[in-house]
This record gives structure tokens, C-alpha cells and sequence, in this order.
């Protein structure tokens, strides 16, 4: 199996970025074993294909991680070790590479100057816009756009119809970024896109930085501006992190520790925001519908693309009557017309899911939860023991897994980072699993994707 080759830059940014919220959050990823061979379960109403497949039908050589579908369902990015997904690939690093599941065509997006091989890395949280037709992704390549040479983590974008890749972590000036910028997320349109970042030449007048900031980068205007501020402008004063952009780019959402964001804040703990880029204003959404400040940190907050919806994950035990006094992360839907927040990810039975849920996002249309659980009582008959892909069917709360073989049986390993298009009838996911399609005998992960009959 293909190993990647991971610069200590790269592992040092990923640690500097509110490590404690991510480490409690975002679980290990390990491919927790079933016990004893999958149950058969009820025939799915749809199926499972592998995405992330080499050349001439092969099993990948190397782990897939983290992918994002288009609003279409048709059209899928992820980061891939493997070396036989395309020809030539022979750079030993994490690519970006795009599968349209349609033609069942795969290509490499992160492509040097000249056609040549990126002379980098690339992190695992690529995005493509919901139109399908930029892709975004961060790396720390030095041939991907002329100027580059720093060997820093950079945001790019690429354009899959004229191929042009341009630097997204960039001053007003063309000049790239003097810090280290990661997880990206961008419009619908691919306009603009939001991002963390350790640079303090982004931003006109910015004083040299000192924690990590989320910002907005305007693509067709050339300009940046900070999202991670309080209402007067100030500058949080804490690590920033985990941003997610509306699909109009009018709301960021972010989290952060900062306490001088809003007024009010002394929690201590790690707490969601939405920036209005309209208004300038930010406001707290870590807190319970009478405004009680969450005991326990929250993070992950995506929109709904009418800007009404937004879904936390939260290790509170105090955002709502039933939240869940466990511990663990569990999964709420806030309502920003009506200023309400229900919990989601719970049983029939009324129950929260014991394991707890992790890696919710909302879909397009505001209908649909795509989320990864250990909670064995989600569903009937669900007994392999490992972390499974749901989808919560709003408004009625409905569950449905989608990691499950194309018999219908059960994962034998975890399943994780799930994305849906913009009705779920398409979720994609990275697995452990060897049994959701025949042939995966690679003991690595892989995406897949489960699409929906019509």
C-alpha cells in the first residue's frame, strides 16, 4: 500500500488549530471492527457504488479520505493517496482528484503549471461548489500558480471548465499569504470562499497575527475581509476555526474560544458563530433558546441554502430540555426565523444515540441530515458495532442508513465524513468497510457513494 509522505509543516498546522475542540469533536477515524459477521438487514431502497476506484476497475492502492458531492449528486471530489486512480500519478503525495459518477470518469484537479505533477500535498477537505464547477482545496505545493515558493499550506481554486487554478490565501497585491491557511468552504457559485488562516497579510492594515482567523476571500473582486471579528470589528481573541460559508456568502459560521466576540461570553469554552458579512454583525449559536451559554464545547455549523437552518455539533448538556447529559456529541438542528433548537439525532424510542453522532451538515434544501453515529439504536437491526451513515429526513426526524452493502447487509467496519447533495437522494462517504462492494480487499479506506433509487 502507498504511503504519503506528510511535511511536518502540514502535521504542525493541523495541530495549531484549536486541537483540543477538534480531538474531542472529530473522533478518531479508526476502523472500529464489527463483532462477528454483518446481520442482513432490510433490502436499501437504493445502492452503494465504490467512488474511489483504480484504474480498470482495481481497488485503490492507497487510503481515500473526506469527499464533497455537487448539488446534482453528480460530480465528486476527494483526497486520495492512491497512486492507480489516474495514469502518471507518481508524486507519492495526497491528490485531489474529481470522479463524475455519471461518465465514471476519474481525473487529478490539483495539476502543476504546465500539466506538470503538484510538488505537494494536499489536505483531506477538498470541496466543490454546488454548481460543480470549482473545486477548492488547500496545499502546500510550490508549482500549482506562479509565486508560489514558501512551501506553506495555501487555499486554492480550481475551475473545471477552463482548468485554471488561481491562490485563494492572497493579499490585495497578488502576494501569497505569510502564514499557513486550511479548511476551505466555498459558494455556491465558487465566488467566494472562506477559510482559517495564520497569515496577517491578507487584510489590509492587519496587525501580525497571533491566533488563527476565519476570512472571506472575494474571488471576483480580489479582496478579503476578516469574519472571525466582533460587531465593531474587533478581532477575536483566540484560535478560530472550522468555518462554513452560506451558499450565497452572505453568512460564515465558525467556532472559536475567543470571549470577546459577543458580549456576555464566559463559558471558557469553545462556542459556534455566524458572521453576517452584510451587516458586520456576529452572533453566538452555542446557546439555548433563552440564551443559557452552553456548558460544553460546540463546533460544525453548516447552512441551509435559505440561510434558515443551521446544524450544531455539541457536547452540551444544557442546549435543550432532552440534551443529552453523556458526554458525547450529539447533533441539533437551530431554527434562525423562529429561534428554535431541537435535538436530532435520537431514536424512535425518543433516545439519544449512546456512542454519540458526529460530521452533520444540512443539505441545500434544509430537508436533510447526513451524520455518522455509533448509536445502535438509530434504525432496527442495526448490531455491527461500528460508526454507521444516517440521513435525518425533516421534518418528521426520520432516520435512514446509507452504509450499507449493495445486499442490503451491514458495514463490517466504520464509516465516517459523510456529505449529501441537495437532497440527499446522493450521500458520499470514506469507509473502513471491505463489504459494501465486492472486490475491496485493499484494507484501506475508501469513499463511497449511496445513491437513492428514483
Amino acid at each position: 500500500m502507498r504511503t504519503d509522505r506528510t511535511t511536518a509543516r502540514a502535521r504542525a498546522t493541523r495541530g495549531a488549530l484549536l486541537g483540543s475542540a477538534l480531538a474531542l469533536v472529530a473522533v478518531s477515524a479508526a476502523p472500529g471492527q464489527a463483532a462477528g459477521p454483518p446481520a442482513a438487514g432490510a433490502t436499501p431502497a437504493g445502492e452503494t457504488v465504490l467512488v474511489s476506484v483504480g484504474l480498470g476497475g482495481a481497488p485503490a492502492d492507497g487510503p481515500s479520505e473526506r469527499a464533497s458531492i455537487s448539488a446534482d449528486g453528480r460530480l465528486v471530489v476527494f483526497t486520495s493517496h492512491a497512486s492507480n486512480l489516474v495514469r502518471g500519478d507518481r508524486n507519492d503525495c495526497s491528490d485531489v482528484f474529481l470522479r463524475d459518477l455519471d461518465r465514471r470518469t476519474t481525473v487529478r484537479v490539483n495539476r502543476g503549471l504546465h500539466g506538470a505533477e503538484s510538488d505537494g500535498c494536499t489536505s483531506i477537505d477538498p470541496i466543490i461548489s454546488a454548481d460543480g464547477r470549482y473545486v477548492v482545496y488547500a496545499a502546500d505545493s510550490t508549482n500549482l500558480v506562479p509565486g508560489v515558493r514558501d512551501g506553506r499550506s495555501h487555499i486554492y481554486r480550481t475551475d473545471l471548465r477552463t482548468g485554471r487554478t488561481v491562490l485563494v490565501s492572497a493579499a490585495a497585491d497578488g502576494t501569497p499569504g505569510n502564514g499557513d491557511s486550511m479548511r476551505p468552504t466555498v459558494s455556491a457559485d465558487g465566488r467566494y470562499v472562506a477559510f482559517a488562516t495564520s497569515a496577517d497579510n491578507l487584510i489590509p492594515g492587519d496587525t501580525p497575527a497571533s491566533v488563527w482567523d476565519t476570512v472571506v476571500r472575494d474571488l471576483r473582486r480580489g479582496t478579503t475581509v476578516r469574519t472571525s471579528a466582533a460587531d465593531d470589528g474587533t478581532p477575536g481573541n483566540a484560535a478560530t476555526d472550522g468555518t462554513q460559508i452560506s451558499a450565497d456568502g452572505r453568512y460564515v459560521t465558525f467556532f472559536s474560544n475567543a470571549d470577546n466576540l459577543v458580549a456576555g461570553d464566559t463559558n471558557k469554552k469553545v462556542d459556534e458563530f455566524l458572521h453576517d458579512r452584510e451587516t458586520g454583525r456576529t452572533t453566538r449559536l452555542s446557546v439555548s433558546p433563552d440564551g443559557v451559554e452552553s456548558d460544553q464545547i460546540t463546533i460544525g455549523g453548516t447552512i441551509s441554502d435559505d440561510n434558515r437552518y443551521v446544524v450544531l455539533n455539541s457536547h452540551a448538556t444544557n442546549l435543550t430540555a432532552d440534551s443529552p447529559d453523556t458526554g458525547q456529541n450529539h447533533i441539533y438542528l437551530q431554527d434562525l426565523s423562529l429561534g428554535t433548537l431541537r435535538l436530532v439525532d435520537k431514536g424512535a424510542d425518543g433516545e439519544p444515540a449512546p456512542g454519540g453522532t458526529f460530521w452533520a451538515s444540512i443539505t441545500g434544501d434544509g430537508l436533510h441530515i447526513p451524520m455518522a453515529s455509533a448509536g445502535p439504536n438509530l434504525v432496527p437491526g442495526d448490531t455491527n458495532r461500528v460508526r454507521d451513515i444516517f440521513v435525518v429526513d425533516l421534518p418528521a426526524g426520520q432516520l435512514r442508513r446509507v452504509s450499507v452493502a449493495i445486499d442490503g447487509g451491514q458495514a463490517d467496519a466504520a464509516s465516517y465524513f459523510p456529505d449529501a447533495d441537495q437532497s440527499a437522494s446522493s450521500v458520499v462517504f470514506t469507509s473502513y468497510a471491505s463489504n459494501l462492494v465486492p472486490g475491496d480487499d485493499n484494507g484501506a479506506p475508501d469513499i463511497f457513494v449511496h445513491r437513492e433509487r428514483p
